[in-house]
């Protein structure tokens, strides 16, 4: 690849992480395309699913935060950061809010 992958511990939000990471790699990849990470994720009768996880109208399950992580090819304390990225991102509650947030503040090793 000619140009460097986003970081994801300069993100706040996974879903920009996401789209930053797909306009970026679709650059040096053509065949990276939404269609090519629904069949990765599984949603192979659902071309639409990658879209609407990066425009909020759908969220990442469990199951799929390990998919991605798996596509995205994150590793270690990527991995833990990504997931407490989505969690806290969907989250309502406040609690559960906090907790996350205190997890991604604990993984994160850069200056925010």
């Amino acid at each position: 690849m000619n140009t460097k992958m986003p970081d994801i511990f300069e993100y706040i939000n996974f879903r920009t992480y996401l789209a930053d990471y797909y306009k970026i790699r679709k650059e040096n990849e053509p065949g990276f395309t939404h269609t090519f990470i629904c069949f990765r994720l599984g949603q192979v009768k659902s071309k639409g699913y990658f879209n609407n996880v990066i425009k909020g109208r759908t969220n990442v399950t469990t199951t799929f935060i390990n998919r991605f992580i798996e596509l995205l090819e994150l590793k270690g304390n990527q991995a833990h950061y990504f997931r407490a990225l989505v969690n806290y991102n969907q989250t309502v509650c406040p609690a559960e809010k906090e907790y996350y947030f205190e997890q991604i503040i604990g993984l994160n090793k850069t200056p925010f």
